[in-house]
């Protein structure tokens, strides 16, 4: 690629293979600390959305529960996700609710959807794992969002790892 139609801050075309390889090479190596740890108790978990977006099992944050040993519940949205009523996510009662950027006060309606009395009380803070948004959205260079998964942050498979060594000790 010419040096004009380059971005300032896009890598050398040499370089990016490089970075591929050691990019996948931490994926490797996290999935292995993943696969590690003992099987949690916990067998079912959905991503939930403000609203109500449910994310099915082909969005990429169900491929990292799944990686955690975490299935979506029977009944739960297909494909990439969809959008599910309330009532539904009691009645599916997944094991662990990971609640994508939760507000703390129902300013809206999408917020009222996350903090719900019914869903507080049935999802105790156990059972219920804030997952900020970045560790599930592709990064840009530029932004610093998107899947981190090394050094001291927690990334997206570290989060899904969180309720696998919480619940795998309980009783």
């Amino acid at each position: 690629m010419p040096r004009a139609a380059r971005s300032s801050t896009s890598p050398p075309c040499s370089a990016a293979p490089a970075r591929g390889a050691r990019l996948v090479a931490e994926l490797d190596a996290a999935r292995a600390r993943l696969a590690a740890l003992p099987p949690p108790r916990a067998r079912t978990a959905l991503v939930v959305e403000r609203g109500g977006y449910t994310q099915g099992p082909d969005s990429l944050a169900a491929a990292l529960l799944a990686a955690a040993g975490l299935v979506p519940p029977p009944g739960s949205p297909r494909g990439y996700g969809g959008f599910m009523p309330l009532e539904r996510l009691l009645m599916l009662r997944p094991d662990i609710v990971f609640l994508k950027d939760p507000p703390t006060r129902p300013e809206d309606q999408g917020a009222l959807f996350l903090t719900h009395p019914a869903l507080a009380g049935l999802f105790p803070p156990e059972r219920r794992i804030s997952l900020p948004t970045r560790y599930t959205m592709l990064r840009r260079r530029r932004s610093g969002g998107g899947p981190r998964l090394h050094g001291d942050r927690a990334g997206p498979l570290a989060v899904a790892a969180r309720p696998a060594t919480v619940l795998a000790n309980r009783s």
